[in-house]
């Protein structure tokens, strides 16, 4: 009796063993999707993104959140909190409107973040090779702006002056709110050219208490004399009457308006 058992324990210990040495090592997972990540993966889709490679960390130098994938690298922008997965070629963003696809080196109106900004390298291209942006960036701004005519689309975020085709004055440092008031398309020829065309593209006044889809940022003056821009996504955005509507933060800011977020 006590031999059966002896060897019946010995079979059992042998099954162990080999059974461990055929298991994997790398079987564990060592890094998962969370939250706004794992939401942004089901939408885009798990063959798109792929697995991961590590878990999300804080990136110091720009004060973003990120994650590398065996598709390429998700997102959270700190400058206009909206999560992205981009794969060097083609961007995927979670805005106000659901996801929404683009070529890495375009930007939607209403997104803060700074075209030229880095981008992951191509994971079948590797380390050594990075992912070139495609041409053409400023398109998207085009058709997303219905006030920008033949004259060219120039966001007021942008520091560069249009240049003059003829002596026309110089733009004065400051323009009025007013001077969104001229229609864009009374512009037609070189000599009436006017420096209002730059930020008609970045601001606009609301139409019945409300913002354009092209311009979804609500500037208002809060109860305490401070001038604050409100996103779509902050929680406070629809009980805001808005004063003046901008197309991105950076216009609001130019126009000396404060992020409303805490």
């Amino acid at each position: 009796m006590l031999a059966k058992m002896r060897a019946t324990l010995v079979i059992l210990a042998t099954i162990v063993a080999v059974w461990w040495q055929l298991t994997p090592i790398g079987a564990q997972p060592s890094c998962q999707f969370a939250s706004g990540f794992a939401a942004l993966r089901d939408l885009v889709g798990p063959d798109t993104v792929g697995s991961c490679l590590e878990d999300e960390h804080f990136n110091s130098d720009d004060g973003n959140v990120e994650q590398r994938t065996t598709g390429g690298l998700l997102v959270w922008r700190e400058i206009d909190n909206v999560t992205v997965f981009t794969d060097g070629v083609t961007t995927w963003v979670n805005g106000p409107t659901g996801v929404q696809s683009r070529p890495s080196g375009d930007r939607f109106s209403w997104e803060s973040d700074p075209a030229g900004s880095s981008q992951p390298t191509s994971p079948s291209a590797g380390s050594s090779t990075p992912s070139s942006p495609p041409s053409g960036g400023a398109s998207l701004i085009v058709l997303a702006t219905p006030q920008a005519t033949s004259t060219g689309a120039v966001r007021a975020s942008d520091s560069a002056v249009p240049p003059s085709p003829t002596s026309s004055p110089t733009p004065t440092a400051a323009a009025s709110p007013s001077s969104t008031a001229t229609p864009a398309r009374t512009a037609t020829s070189g000599a009436s050219s006017s420096p209002s065309s730059s930020s008609a593209t970045g601001r606009t006044e609301p139409v019945g208490g409300q913002c354009p889809p092209s311009h979804q940022i609500k500037g208002a003056t809060s109860s305490t004399g401070q001038k604050l821009y409100y996103e779509p996504e902050r929680p406070e955005y629809a009980s805001v009457t808005p004063e003046v509507c901008f197309t991105a933060g950076g216009d609001a800011r130019d126009a000396g308006y404060a992020s409303s977020k805490r």
